[in-house]
């Protein structure tokens, strides 16, 4: 009888282990997503206003939990004979042009540039204050061409 109860003990003792192995929290180290954007980008919210133009864009972004900060430019109905140059991420609020905070298409800088879809893609790594200063916005968004250097395209993020 000691036998079978030594037996049954057993095997309790060892169903419990498993279940409380299987139950341990997983970790995984993958990085999550913090934050998105969806920002339209239009030629009125530039800086002067771009008139008789057509262009409206889209800035798509990710900023993951390990400070990398994905994102994508895209331009639709780019007037024809004109040519995407650069994009950067402005220190600003609506209606004031301010100073460069991060430059997203920059051949110069970064060697990226705008496909022949006019689109353009990439992946920054932040520093915790650039991460606190897109947090606390006041920034946009401005897409240069070749005929509108000033800024065909804008948005504000919020």
């Amino acid at each position: 009888m000691n036998r079978v109860k030594n037996v049954y003990y057993t095997c309790l003792l060892y169903c419990l282990s498993c279940l409380l192995i299987g139950c341990q929290e997983e970790t995984n180290d993958e990085p999550f997503v913090v934050q998105q954007w969806d920002i339209p980008l239009t030629t009125d919210a530039s800086v002067p206003s771009v008139s008789n133009r057509l262009e409206y864009g889209q800035f798509l972004a990710t900023l993951y939990s390990d400070n990398t900060f994905h994102y994508e430019l895209i331009v639709e109905k780019l007037q024809q004979g004109d040519r995407l140059i650069m994009s950067h991420m402005h220190q600003g609020e609506s209606g004031e042009i301010g100073p460069i905070f991060l430059p997203l298409v920059d051949k110069a800088i970064l060697s990226n540039e705008f496909d022949a879809y006019d689109t353009a893609r990439g992946v920054l790594t932040l520093t915790s204050d650039e991460v606190d200063r897109i947090n606390r916005g006041g920034l946009y968004i401005n897409i240069r061409s070749e005929e509108v250097e000033t800024g065909l395209l804008r948005g504000a993020i919020p």
